[in-house]
């Protein structure tokens, strides 16, 4: 993909959440149009885990009414097996992209049952010539 300097209309981060569990923790916020590349939960509890995740924002529908305020536009619910980690996109290949004032939402299934989350984005600071 090459150096970040190449890319000055480009921020490439990533987000590390620690312990989170059964209450909706707020992952990310998009301050800008942002490219989710990877989302890698690892569950720490000692037996099989259910993890919720979605994303909350603003959508025009197709109609060109009045925007649906915090609708989830995308939800996900994932087994994530004892001692092990996954990737929530279906694909290697998959992104999910976000528009400004969009938010990444995770929860596990009940109090105990706790993950670490990674997620890696580039965020679109301005468009190229």
């Amino acid at each position: 993909m090459g150096s970040p300097y190449q890319y000055p209309w480009v921020n490439f981060g990533s987000v590390l959440s620690h312990n989170v569990d059964s209450t909706e923790l707020l992952l990310y916020a998009a301050p800008a149009a942002t490219i989710i590349d990877s989302i890698i939960i690892t569950n720490l509890a000692n037996r099989d885990i259910f993890i919720d995740f979605k994303i909350l924002g603003e959508r025009t529908p197709p109609l060109g009414n009045s925007p649906v305020a915090q609708k989830p536009y995308l939800a996900n619910r994932r087994l994530v097996e004892k001692a092990s980690s996954i990737e929530i996109l279906p694909t290697p290949q998959s992104i999910v992209t976000l528009e400004a004032g969009d938010f990444l939402y995770a929860n596990s299934d009940f109090s105990g049952n706790r993950f670490d989350c990674i997620i890696s984005y580039r965020q679109l600071l301005e468009t190229s010539i």
